[in-house]
Protein backbone atom coordinates (compact mmCIF):
# COMPACT_ATOMS: atom_id res chain seq x y z
CA UNK A 1 0.00 0.00 0.00
CA UNK A 2 2.85 2.36 0.88
CA UNK A 3 4.61 1.88 -2.47
CA UNK A 4 1.32 2.15 -4.35
CA UNK A 5 0.57 5.55 -2.82
CA UNK A 6 4.12 6.69 -3.55
CA UNK A 7 3.87 5.68 -7.21
CA UNK A 8 0.47 7.37 -7.50
CA UNK A 9 1.97 10.57 -6.12
CA UNK A 10 4.84 10.46 -8.62
CA UNK A 11 2.38 9.98 -11.47
CA UNK A 12 0.23 12.93 -10.40
CA UNK A 13 3.33 15.06 -9.75
CA UNK A 14 4.66 14.50 -13.27
CA UNK A 15 1.34 14.66 -15.10
CA UNK A 16 -0.18 17.70 -13.38
CA UNK A 17 2.60 19.65 -11.64
CA UNK A 18 5.58 19.19 -13.97
CA UNK A 19 4.30 18.47 -17.52
CA UNK A 20 6.11 21.48 -19.00
CA UNK A 21 9.39 20.39 -17.36
CA UNK A 22 8.96 16.86 -18.72
CA UNK A 23 8.32 18.36 -22.17
CA UNK A 24 11.51 20.39 -21.91
CA UNK A 25 13.52 17.32 -20.86
CA UNK A 26 12.18 15.33 -23.80
CA UNK A 27 12.99 18.23 -26.15
CA UNK A 28 16.53 18.32 -24.76
CA UNK A 29 16.95 14.60 -25.39
CA UNK A 30 15.45 14.85 -28.88
CA UNK A 31 17.31 18.03 -29.80
CA UNK A 32 14.17 19.88 -30.95
CA UNK A 33 10.64 20.60 -29.66
CA UNK A 34 8.57 17.43 -29.41
CA UNK A 35 4.85 16.69 -29.25
CA UNK A 36 3.91 14.35 -26.43
CA UNK A 37 1.10 13.20 -24.13
CA UNK A 38 1.95 14.23 -20.55
CA UNK A 39 -0.24 11.56 -18.95
CA UNK A 40 1.29 8.81 -21.09
CA UNK A 41 4.86 9.89 -20.32
CA UNK A 42 4.05 10.16 -16.61
CA UNK A 43 2.49 6.69 -16.67
CA UNK A 44 5.52 5.16 -18.42
CA UNK A 45 7.92 6.77 -15.93
CA UNK A 46 5.77 5.55 -13.02
CA UNK A 47 5.81 2.01 -14.41
CA UNK A 48 9.61 2.15 -14.68
CA UNK A 49 9.77 3.30 -11.06
CA UNK A 50 7.50 0.38 -10.12
CA UNK A 51 9.85 -2.06 -11.86
CA UNK A 52 12.79 -0.50 -10.05
CA UNK A 53 10.99 -0.90 -6.72
CA UNK A 54 10.25 -4.52 -7.49
CA UNK A 55 13.88 -5.19 -8.43
CA UNK A 56 15.27 -3.60 -5.28
CA UNK A 57 12.83 -5.51 -3.08
CA UNK A 58 13.78 -8.80 -4.74
CA UNK A 59 17.47 -8.07 -4.30
CA UNK A 60 17.10 -7.34 -0.58
CA UNK A 61 14.35 -9.94 0.11
CA UNK A 62 13.19 -10.81 2.67
CA UNK A 63 14.67 -7.83 4.53
CA UNK A 64 12.33 -4.83 4.97
CA UNK A 65 15.13 -2.39 4.22
CA UNK A 66 14.58 -3.14 0.53
CA UNK A 67 11.29 -1.20 0.61
CA UNK A 68 13.01 1.80 2.18
CA UNK A 69 15.92 1.83 -0.25
CA UNK A 70 13.69 1.41 -3.30
CA UNK A 71 11.31 4.18 -2.21
CA UNK A 72 14.10 6.68 -1.59
CA UNK A 73 15.85 5.78 -4.84
CA UNK A 74 12.84 6.44 -7.07
CA UNK A 75 12.17 9.75 -5.28
CA UNK A 76 15.81 10.78 -5.71
CA UNK A 77 15.71 9.74 -9.38
CA UNK A 78 12.57 11.83 -10.01
CA UNK A 79 13.91 14.97 -8.35
CA UNK A 80 17.36 14.61 -9.95
CA UNK A 81 16.02 14.16 -13.48
CA UNK A 82 13.61 17.10 -13.25
CA UNK A 83 16.34 19.31 -11.76
CA UNK A 84 19.03 18.38 -14.29
CA UNK A 85 18.55 21.33 -16.72
CA UNK A 86 18.05 23.89 -13.96
CA UNK A 87 20.57 22.99 -11.21
CA UNK A 88 24.32 22.54 -10.97
CA UNK A 89 26.37 19.73 -9.52
CA UNK A 90 26.12 21.24 -6.06
CA UNK A 91 22.34 20.84 -6.03
CA UNK A 92 22.56 17.30 -7.39
CA UNK A 93 25.13 16.33 -4.77
CA UNK A 94 22.87 17.83 -2.10
CA UNK A 95 19.93 15.78 -3.37
CA UNK A 96 21.97 12.58 -3.17
CA UNK A 97 23.29 13.45 0.27
CA UNK A 98 19.79 14.15 1.61
CA UNK A 99 18.57 10.86 0.11
CA UNK A 100 21.31 8.95 1.94
CA UNK A 101 20.51 10.82 5.16
CA UNK A 102 16.83 9.91 4.76
CA UNK A 103 17.74 6.25 4.40
CA UNK A 104 19.90 6.36 7.51
CA UNK A 105 17.40 8.31 9.60
CA UNK A 106 14.50 6.08 8.58
CA UNK A 107 16.49 2.93 9.33
CA UNK A 108 17.41 4.14 12.82
CA UNK A 109 13.85 5.31 13.49
CA UNK A 110 12.39 1.92 12.52
CA UNK A 111 14.90 0.15 14.80
CA UNK A 112 13.84 2.46 17.66
CA UNK A 113 10.16 1.71 17.04
CA UNK A 114 10.90 -2.01 16.90
CA UNK A 115 12.51 -1.87 20.33
CA UNK A 116 9.67 0.23 21.72
CA UNK A 117 6.64 -1.48 20.22
CA UNK A 118 7.99 -4.82 19.05
CA UNK A 119 6.63 -6.80 16.11
CA UNK A 120 3.12 -7.13 17.52
CA UNK A 121 1.76 -3.65 16.75
CA UNK A 122 -1.77 -2.35 16.55
CA UNK A 123 -3.13 -0.61 13.43
CA UNK A 124 -2.14 2.89 14.53
CA UNK A 125 1.42 1.81 15.34
CA UNK A 126 1.70 0.30 11.86
CA UNK A 127 0.07 3.25 10.09
CA UNK A 128 1.79 6.17 11.81
CA UNK A 129 5.45 5.53 10.86
CA UNK A 130 4.53 4.68 7.26
CA UNK A 131 2.45 7.84 6.93
CA UNK A 132 5.34 9.95 8.26
CA UNK A 133 7.78 8.28 5.85
CA UNK A 134 5.42 8.92 2.97
CA UNK A 135 4.98 12.61 3.80
CA UNK A 136 8.76 13.07 4.12
CA UNK A 137 9.28 11.53 0.67
CA UNK A 138 6.55 13.74 -0.80
CA UNK A 139 8.32 16.81 0.62
CA UNK A 140 11.68 15.57 -0.64
CA UNK A 141 10.42 15.28 -4.22
CA UNK A 142 8.49 18.56 -4.13
CA UNK A 143 11.24 20.66 -2.54
CA UNK A 144 14.10 18.85 -4.26
CA UNK A 145 12.98 19.69 -7.79
CA UNK A 146 15.08 22.76 -8.63
CA UNK A 147 12.65 24.49 -10.99
CA UNK A 148 11.75 28.06 -10.01
CA UNK A 149 8.29 29.56 -10.42
CA UNK A 150 9.59 31.81 -13.20
CA UNK A 151 10.98 28.81 -15.09
CA UNK A 152 7.60 27.08 -14.77
CA UNK A 153 5.84 30.20 -16.11
CA UNK A 154 8.26 30.43 -19.05
CA UNK A 155 7.84 26.80 -20.05
CA UNK A 156 4.06 26.81 -19.61
CA UNK A 157 3.68 30.05 -21.55
CA UNK A 158 5.76 28.69 -24.43
CA UNK A 159 3.68 25.51 -24.52
CA UNK A 160 0.43 27.49 -24.50
CA UNK A 161 1.65 29.78 -27.30
CA UNK A 162 2.13 26.74 -29.50
CA UNK A 163 -1.47 25.60 -29.08
CA UNK A 164 -4.56 26.53 -31.07
CA UNK A 165 -5.70 28.84 -28.23
CA UNK A 166 -2.64 30.96 -27.35
CA UNK A 167 -4.78 33.35 -25.28
CA UNK A 168 -4.50 30.82 -22.45
CA UNK A 169 -0.79 31.60 -22.24
CA UNK A 170 -1.51 34.90 -20.50
CA UNK A 171 -3.32 33.05 -17.72
CA UNK A 172 0.01 31.49 -16.69
CA UNK A 173 1.34 33.29 -13.62
CA UNK A 174 -0.66 36.48 -14.10
CA UNK A 175 -1.31 36.72 -10.37
CA UNK A 176 2.39 36.48 -9.52
CA UNK A 177 4.76 39.44 -9.80
CA UNK A 178 7.63 37.09 -10.66
CA UNK A 179 8.89 37.57 -14.21
CA UNK A 180 11.98 37.38 -16.39
CA UNK A 181 13.07 38.94 -19.69
CA UNK A 182 12.14 35.70 -21.48
CA UNK A 183 8.67 35.59 -19.93
CA UNK A 184 8.11 39.30 -20.60
CA UNK A 185 9.09 38.87 -24.27
CA UNK A 186 6.74 35.91 -24.77
CA UNK A 187 3.82 37.63 -23.04
CA UNK A 188 4.37 40.76 -25.13
CA UNK A 189 4.37 38.59 -28.24
CA UNK A 190 1.07 37.08 -27.11
CA UNK A 191 -0.53 40.50 -26.53
CA UNK A 192 0.69 41.77 -29.90
CA UNK A 193 -0.76 38.79 -31.76
CA UNK A 194 -4.05 38.17 -29.94
CA UNK A 195 -5.30 41.48 -28.50
CA UNK A 196 -7.59 43.42 -30.81
CA UNK A 197 -6.05 46.81 -29.97
CA UNK A 198 -2.49 45.56 -29.95
CA UNK A 199 0.43 45.71 -27.58
CA UNK A 200 -0.07 49.39 -26.75
CA UNK A 201 -3.33 48.65 -24.97
CA UNK A 202 -1.98 46.09 -22.47
CA UNK A 203 1.80 46.10 -22.17
CA UNK A 204 2.13 47.76 -18.74
CA UNK A 205 -0.51 45.54 -17.18
CA UNK A 206 2.02 42.72 -16.93
CA UNK A 207 5.02 42.48 -14.56
CA UNK A 208 8.05 44.02 -16.28
CA UNK A 209 11.65 43.15 -15.31
CA UNK A 210 14.15 45.93 -14.80
CA UNK A 211 16.01 46.87 -17.97
CA UNK A 212 15.55 48.49 -21.34
CA UNK A 213 13.20 47.73 -24.21
CA UNK A 214 15.64 45.17 -25.61
CA UNK A 215 13.71 42.73 -23.42
CA UNK A 216 10.93 42.80 -26.01
CA UNK A 217 13.15 40.58 -28.16
CA UNK A 218 13.24 36.83 -27.58
CA UNK A 219 16.48 35.44 -26.17
CA UNK A 220 18.43 33.40 -28.72
CA UNK A 221 19.78 30.75 -26.35
CA UNK A 222 19.24 27.00 -26.57
CA UNK A 223 16.32 27.00 -24.11
CA UNK A 224 14.37 29.51 -26.20
CA UNK A 225 14.93 27.50 -29.39
CA UNK A 226 13.58 24.40 -27.65
CA UNK A 227 10.44 25.97 -26.18
CA UNK A 228 9.45 28.65 -28.73
CA UNK A 229 11.57 29.61 -31.72
CA UNK A 230 12.91 33.20 -31.78
CA UNK A 231 11.89 33.18 -35.46
CA UNK A 232 8.28 33.51 -34.29
CA UNK A 233 8.93 37.14 -33.37
CA UNK A 234 11.07 37.72 -36.47
CA UNK A 235 8.18 36.61 -38.68
CA UNK A 236 5.81 38.88 -36.77
CA UNK A 237 8.04 41.92 -37.19
CA UNK A 238 8.71 41.11 -40.84
CA UNK A 239 12.50 41.29 -40.80
CA UNK A 240 15.59 39.97 -39.05
CA UNK A 241 17.84 42.16 -36.95
CA UNK A 242 20.99 43.06 -38.84
CA UNK A 243 24.44 42.56 -37.38
CA UNK A 244 25.40 45.50 -35.18
CA UNK A 245 21.93 47.06 -35.45
CA UNK A 246 20.55 48.66 -32.29
CA UNK A 247 17.24 47.17 -31.17
CA UNK A 248 15.47 50.55 -31.37
CA UNK A 249 16.75 51.03 -34.93
CA UNK A 250 15.58 47.50 -35.72
CA UNK A 251 12.08 48.15 -34.35
CA UNK A 252 11.88 51.43 -36.30
CA UNK A 253 12.95 49.75 -39.54
CA UNK A 254 10.28 47.07 -39.07
CA UNK A 255 7.68 49.76 -38.28
CA UNK A 256 8.57 51.70 -41.44
CA UNK A 257 8.25 48.55 -43.51
CA UNK A 258 4.85 47.87 -41.98
CA UNK A 259 3.76 51.45 -42.72
CA UNK A 260 4.69 51.01 -46.36
CA UNK A 261 2.53 47.89 -46.53
CA UNK A 262 -0.57 49.75 -45.35
CA UNK A 263 -1.81 50.29 -48.91
CA UNK A 264 -1.00 46.71 -49.92
CA UNK A 265 -2.90 44.88 -47.23
CA UNK A 266 -6.54 44.82 -46.15
CA UNK A 267 -5.61 45.05 -42.50
CA UNK A 268 -2.94 47.40 -41.20
CA UNK A 269 0.10 45.38 -39.95
CA UNK A 270 -0.03 46.82 -36.45
CA UNK A 271 2.43 44.67 -34.46
CA UNK A 272 5.77 46.03 -35.80
CA UNK A 273 4.63 49.62 -35.23
CA UNK A 274 3.44 48.81 -31.73
CA UNK A 275 6.73 47.14 -30.87
CA UNK A 276 8.60 50.30 -31.86
CA UNK A 277 6.27 52.66 -29.99
CA UNK A 278 6.18 50.47 -26.88
CA UNK A 279 9.98 50.26 -26.92
CA UNK A 280 10.10 54.06 -26.82
CA UNK A 281 7.68 54.10 -23.88
CA UNK A 282 9.66 51.49 -21.93
CA UNK A 283 12.83 53.53 -22.45
CA UNK A 284 10.98 56.74 -21.44
CA UNK A 285 11.73 58.48 -24.75
CA UNK A 286 8.58 60.52 -24.42
CA UNK A 287 9.44 63.27 -26.88
CA UNK A 288 10.39 60.81 -29.61
CA UNK A 289 7.26 58.80 -28.89
CA UNK A 290 5.02 61.87 -29.31
CA UNK A 291 6.48 62.57 -32.75
CA UNK A 292 6.35 58.96 -33.88
CA UNK A 293 2.83 58.14 -32.70
CA UNK A 294 1.54 61.08 -34.70
CA UNK A 295 3.46 59.77 -37.72
CA UNK A 296 2.26 56.14 -37.50
CA UNK A 297 -1.27 56.72 -36.15
CA UNK A 298 -2.32 60.18 -37.42
CA UNK A 299 -6.03 59.41 -37.63
CA UNK A 300 -6.23 57.72 -34.23
CA UNK A 301 -4.28 60.57 -32.64
CA UNK A 302 -6.56 63.20 -34.17
CA UNK A 303 -9.72 61.37 -33.15
CA UNK A 304 -8.54 60.50 -29.60
CA UNK A 305 -8.88 56.75 -30.19
CA UNK A 306 -5.36 55.64 -29.43
CA UNK A 307 -4.59 52.44 -27.46
CA UNK A 308 -4.75 52.97 -23.72
CA UNK A 309 -1.07 53.39 -22.88
CA UNK A 310 -0.36 55.61 -25.89
CA UNK A 311 -3.10 57.91 -24.65
CA UNK A 312 -1.69 57.92 -21.11
CA UNK A 313 1.76 58.75 -22.45
CA UNK A 314 0.45 61.67 -24.53
CA UNK A 315 -1.46 63.07 -21.56
CA UNK A 316 1.77 62.99 -19.56
CA UNK A 317 3.69 64.51 -22.48
CA UNK A 318 1.19 67.37 -22.81
CA UNK A 319 1.52 68.17 -19.09
CA UNK A 320 5.31 68.37 -19.40
CA UNK A 321 5.50 70.61 -22.48
CA UNK A 322 4.10 74.10 -22.99
CA UNK A 323 4.32 73.70 -26.80
CA UNK A 324 3.74 69.99 -27.50
CA UNK A 325 4.22 68.68 -31.04
CA UNK A 326 0.96 66.78 -30.69
CA UNK A 327 -2.11 67.59 -28.62
CA UNK A 328 -4.25 64.77 -27.32
CA UNK A 329 -7.33 65.13 -25.16
CA UNK A 330 -9.17 62.43 -23.22
CA UNK A 331 -11.28 63.65 -20.31
CA UNK A 332 -11.34 60.35 -18.43
CA UNK A 333 -7.58 59.79 -18.66
CA UNK A 334 -6.83 63.40 -17.73
CA UNK A 335 -9.07 63.14 -14.65
CA UNK A 336 -7.29 59.93 -13.69
CA UNK A 337 -3.92 61.64 -14.08
CA UNK A 338 -5.05 64.49 -11.79
CA UNK A 339 -5.99 61.92 -9.14
CA UNK A 340 -2.59 60.29 -9.59
CA UNK A 341 -0.68 63.54 -9.06
CA UNK A 342 -2.87 64.62 -6.13
CA UNK A 343 -2.31 61.29 -4.39
CA UNK A 344 1.43 61.62 -4.92
CA UNK A 345 1.43 65.15 -3.51
CA UNK A 346 0.15 63.87 -0.17
CA UNK A 347 3.56 62.33 0.60
CA UNK A 348 6.94 64.06 0.36
CA UNK A 349 9.17 61.04 1.03
CA UNK A 350 10.04 59.17 -2.17
CA UNK A 351 9.75 55.57 -0.97
CA UNK A 352 6.32 55.85 0.72
CA UNK A 353 5.02 57.90 -2.24
CA UNK A 354 6.24 55.32 -4.74
CA UNK A 355 4.70 52.44 -2.78
CA UNK A 356 1.41 54.27 -2.27
CA UNK A 357 1.08 55.12 -5.95
CA UNK A 358 2.04 51.60 -6.99
CA UNK A 359 -0.86 50.09 -5.10
CA UNK A 360 -3.38 52.25 -6.98
CA UNK A 361 -1.57 53.21 -10.18
CA UNK A 362 1.15 50.57 -10.62
CA UNK A 363 -0.24 49.55 -14.01
CA UNK A 364 -0.21 53.05 -15.47
CA UNK A 365 2.44 54.49 -17.75
CA UNK A 366 2.78 57.43 -15.39
CA UNK A 367 4.02 55.20 -12.56
CA UNK A 368 6.42 53.42 -14.92
CA UNK A 369 7.80 56.73 -16.24
CA UNK A 370 8.55 58.09 -12.76
CA UNK A 371 9.33 55.00 -10.68
CA UNK A 372 9.78 51.98 -12.95
CA UNK A 373 13.59 52.02 -13.21
CA UNK A 374 13.77 48.83 -11.14
CA UNK A 375 10.85 47.23 -13.00
CA UNK A 376 7.48 46.12 -11.72
CA UNK A 377 8.34 42.43 -11.46
CA UNK A 378 10.03 40.41 -8.76
CA UNK A 379 13.15 38.58 -9.97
Amino acid sequence: MFQTLLLLYLYLFLAYSQPEVVHYLLSLLWGSPVAYQPHLVALLFTLLCGLLLWGVRRHFAPRKIGKLIGSVVICWLTAALLSAPFAGWGWQFGLLLVALLLMGADYRWNRHLLKRWGNDRDRWQKFFPRAVELMVLFLYVGLGTAVSDVAHYELRTALALRTAQPQKAYEVGTVSLAASPRLFAMRSYLLATTHSRGLGDKIFQQPIPAGSSVQLLFPTDDRQRLILSPDSLTRLLGSECRRGENHIAYFKRCADQALQQRSKTVEHPQAPIDYYLCALLIDRRLDTFAREVKHYYPHLTASARLPFYYAQALVLYSRRHSHPVVRYSDAAIEANYRDYTEMGDTLRNLTPRRNLLRRSYGETYWWWYEYGQSGTAQP
